[in-house]
Formats: structure tokens, C-alpha cells, sequence
């Protein structure tokens, strides 16, 4: 009878045992962590970005900045500024007149570009005294038009108060070798004046003008 009660202690407690066990088997395992998915690149590399999810940072073609009123173009081409200047005092003179006297009292230049040749005359001889003739340029806008040739081309010239815009045969304002009145140079010679700039000769007496390629017109 007493080893009855033993066995059936011995069997309720079994259970309770294995119970216990099982508790504490599952509090002593940790449990498995997620899994963490990376993204790798074509390099090799991890993609952070993939994994913190962090911005990616802009090229350095994307970040570079212009400045203000700017334009890639405008940071790339450089275009001279045209315009037609004024009427030059004496001081606006910037070249010695003497570096351009081929004759005694003749002062003979030439454009940058080679289209349009000047002279100044104070000699008293017969020819015009004071102009300009241009290989190529456009109808004048007193309504004279030329056939840019070489034995018609436009030419005009000052006498007095008077510009007078024709066409010529002959190179009336040229002459061996001329020197080159630079762009931004301006000429003085005795009150008569031309001034080269990228919209063209401009040149004054008493009255004035300017010769260009895309330029033939009176200046008041």
C-alpha cells in the first residue's frame, strides 16, 4: 500500500518536471533576429543607401550652381559688346596720329577685320580728305546702293558739315600696308576722329558716320 502512494507521486510529478524543463529550455534560447536585406552594386559595394534608407548625394554636375542671371552659354561664350560710340573728345584719343602718317599730313588705317579702310587727310591735296570704303556693307541709308565689288563698293566721306555716301571704283582711302586701328582705339587727327569698334568705324568730323559690314548710316 505504501508503494502505491510513492509510485503515484512519483507518476504526477513526472509531468510537472518535464513542464519546468520545457520553460526554462525556451527562456534560455534567443530568439532569431530578422533578417537585414542588402542591396549590392555592379562595383561590389554595399548600397547604403538601400539599407539606412539615407539620401543620395547629388553629382558633382548636379551640384554645381550658376551664377545668378547666368546661363551655361553665357558661362561658356564670351560676345564682345557692340555699340556706336559718341563723339570722342580730344582726350578720348589713345593712339599717337604719328604711327599712322604714311605721308606728310595723310593718316591711312585699317579695320581689324580687314573690311573697311580709312584715311585723314590735312595735306590740302585734291583727293577727299577724310573717309572710309569698305570691301562689303549694306545699301546706306541715304538710299545708295553698291554692288560690293571691287570697282563698286561703298564709300563715304566728309567734307565739311556734309557725309556724303557713294559708291567707288578706285581705293580712294587705302594705301600700301596700312596699320590697324585695334577695336577700342580712336584716332584724332586735327578734330577729325574714327574710333574702331565690333559694330564698326565710326568716324567724325564736323558731322559723322560708321561703315561696317552690317552698318552704313549717318550719325547726326
Amino acid at each position: 500500500m505504501h508503494h502505491r502512494r510513492v509510485f503515484a507521486a512519483v507518476v504526477v510529478l513526472t509531468p510537472l518536471i518535464a513542464a519546468v524543463a520545457a520553460c526554462n529550455t525556451s527562456q534560455s534560447t534567443p530568439a532569431a533576429e530578422p533578417a537585414h536585406t542588402v542591396t549590392v552594386t555592379e562595383s561590389g559595394a554595399p548600397d547604403t543607401a538601400a539599407t539606412s534608407g539615407a539620401p543620395v548625394a547629388p553629382t558633382s554636375a548636379d551640384s554645381t550652381k550658376l551664377a545668378p542671371g547666368t546661363t551655361r552659354t553665357d558661362q561658356q561664350q564670351h560676345r564682345p559688346v557692340t555699340g556706336t560710340p559718341t563723339k570722342p573728345s580730344r582726350d578720348d584719343a589713345n593712339v599717337d596720329a604719328r604711327d599712322f602718317e604714311t605721308a606728310p599730313g595723310q593718316y591711312f588705317f585699317r579695320s581689324p577685320s580687314g573690311n573697311v579702310w580709312c584715311a585723314i587727310r590735312v595735306d590740302g591735296d585734291d583727293n577727299p580728305p577724310f573717309g572710309c570704303q569698305a570691301a562689303s556693307s549694306v545699301p546706306a541709308s541715304s538710299g545708295v546702293t553698291c554692288r560690293n565689288t571691287a570697282n563698286h563698293s561703298y564709300a563715304v566721306r566728309i567734307d565739311g558739315d556734309k557725309v556724303t555716301q557713294f559708291c567707288t571704283s578706285q581705293g580712294i582711302f587705302t594705301a600700301p600696308s596700312p596699320r590697324t586701328l585695334a577695336y577700342g582705339q580712336t584716332i584724332m587727327v586735327r578734330g577729325n576722329s574714327c574710333t574702331s569698334t565690333t559694330a564698326g568705324m565710326t568716324c567724325y568730323g564736323r558731322s559723322g558716320f560708321i561703315i561696317s559690314r552690317d552698318v552704313n548710316r549717318v550719325l547726326p
